[in-house]
């Protein structure tokens, strides 16, 4: 655009300091913002070489360079870091809530299997491991935040999962705020990854119920569900404090936020995640009249491949095996080797994978289980390591972190994961799986 079509933006505080300069005739370089006769803020870098004070009456030269799209760009990369970061941390705080909710589900169910079944205390040790599965899915959503844990695409039914994501909801709004569900049952089923859903669902409540509270009055938000010829329908009304067309614009940019202890990745993760799943998403808000958001989503049965399950509602023998456990975490080795021994398998423990590629290759086991993330020698190494010195046995991989770093391996290798946290059943049926596989 010509600089005939630019003027000075007068919001732009560093104007005042610029013309002081360039009037007294002092030289000037830096960045000020210009309103485009379109309407536009075009942020220019300006150059004045300043005059000598004999020659003040004369004109000034002033050089401007557009570097709207290079600051814009920085700016992409500066967030993009800082998600990486995010992420990063996200990540190693699941890792380690993983390997303690290992301990403590495993402990507890080993301290319950101890009591007589008629034992009050049983009971309470159930409860212990409640509250790790629990925590464990709250582990998940970190994950899934994080980019880290997305889960398995299946199909399942989004009335059943809204249903129980209610409890943890209305926990989560205002004691001054209704939250009304609308669930059709006639809602057709979702092929997608069940946690992308339910972060979706979060994060829209939790949007609606600060443009309530920035409205500063009770209010009431609407969840509904519902079908659309073979498609489902997700809508989340507010009667919030509602949204300028400016800011309707700029709503599901990254980091963009209104609020003062906002983080601006709400609405951008929606819209990522609606878009990752072929999903449309829709948003109707007028200032003082509330805001209406509505998504939808290809519903309907798609063929998905059938999620492994390593359930402890059956119990797996492992009479008579020969297992080469190997954890770096003492309290996770202690519990894991613990319940092994109890179902009936010769534990051999190693605690970092050089030490375990040793006792593999002097007196090979049945089955090897591993971490992914140990000091020394990785999960991965270790098992190229096993097969360079040919010894062939089942694997059995665990891990804390259940991103694409977690099997970074041939799939030729014949490794059965388990993601943390698992107790020591789950642990047994993935072992006896392997084994009857390799």
């Amino acid at each position: 655009s010509g600089g005939f079509d630019l003027v000075r933006r007068i919001e732009d505080e560093r104007w005042q300091r610029a013309m002081a300069i360039v009037r007294d005739g002092g030289e000037f370089h830096g960045i000020l913002e210009f309103r485009h006769s379109s309407g536009q803020t075009v942020t220019c870098e300006v150059s004045c070489p300043g005059r000598r004070a004999e020659a003040l009456s004369t004109g000034q030269t002033i050089i401007l360079r557009d570097v709207s799209e290079r600051l814009q760009l920085q700016q992409q990369l500066a967030e993009a870091q800082r998600t990486e970061v995010i992420a990063r941390l996200a990540g190693g705080i699941a890792h380690d809530f993983n390997n303690l909710l290992t301990v403590i589900s495993g402990q507890s169910i080993l301290l319950a299997e101890s009591c007589a079944r008629d034992d009050e205390t049983r009971e309470e040790f159930d409860v212990l491991v409640q509250a790790a599965d629990r925590g464990a899915v709250l582990i998940r959503r970190l994950q899934s935040f994080a980019g880290q844990y997305q889960g398995e695409e299946t199909v399942f039914d989004p009335v059943e999962s809204v249903s129980g994501l209610v409890a943890i909801l209305r926990r989560m709004v205002d004691s001054s705020q209704e939250l009304i569900f609308d669930l059709d049952e006639e809602t057709p089923t979702l092929t997608m990854r069940p946690y992308q859903f339910e972060q979706i669902v979060m994060n829209l409540v939790v949007n609606a119920r600060d443009a309530i509270a920035e409205a500063g009055r009770p209010g009431r938000i609407d969840v509904c569900l519902r079908p659309s010829d073979d498609d489902v329908v997700i809508e989340v009304r507010d009667n919030g404090i509602g949204m300028e067309a400016n800011v309707r614009h700029q709503i599901f940019e990254p980091f963009f936020t209104t609020k003062a202890r906002g983080t601006g990745i709400g609405l951008s993760t929606v819209k990522l995640l609606v878009e990752q799943n072929h999903g449309t998403l829709a948003v109707h808000s007028e200032p003082g009249e509330g805001t209406v958001f509505t998504l939808t989503l290809p519903g309907g049965l798609a063929a998905v491949q059938e999620e492994m399950q390593f359930g402890a509602g059956s119990i797996h023998r492992l009479d008579g095996l020969r297992v080469l456990l190997v954890e770096d975490q003492a309290h996770v080795r202690a519990v894991l080797a613990k319940s092994l021994h109890r179902l009936g398998a010769k534990v051999i423990e190693a605690t970092n994978g050089e030490e375990a590629l040793r006792l593999a290759t002097g007196s090979p086991p049945d089955v090897v289980v591993c971490d992914v993330v140990m000091p020394l020698m990785t999960g991965p190494a270790l098992v190229r390591a096993l097969r360079a010195n040919d010894v062939d046995v089942a694997i059995v991989m665990v891990s804390g972190y259940v991103g694409d770093e977690a099997l970074p391996i041939d799939a030729t290798e014949r490794v059965t994961f388990l993601a943390k946290p698992m107790t020591g059943g789950e642990l047994a049926a993935a072992i006896r799986q392997s084994v009857s596989t390799s």
